[in-house]
């Protein structure tokens, strides 16, 4: 993350910001994965994507073992 005010890493003082499009496509290649999209934070230039949690598949109901004959 570039502090407020400081320069880019290449130096040019220009700011750097996610296009329409390439936010676009990563939530494209997310879906085509099967990954599901948690949460989406903008905050400024700053475009953060989280995946949302795995659920667990729901344990079976213990029914006590084999049935006796």
């Amino acid at each position: 993350m570039i502090p407020e005010g400081s320069k880019t890493p290449d130096h040019s003082g220009k700011r750097i910001r996610a296009s329409e499009s390439a936010v676009s496509a990563v939530l494209r290649a997310m879906t085509a994965n099967g990954i599901a999209v948690g949460k989406i934070c903008i905050t400024g230039g700053q475009v953060e994507i989280i995946a949302a949690g795995v659920e667990e598949a729901t344990q079976p109901k213990k029914s006590g073992g084999p049935k006796d004959w």
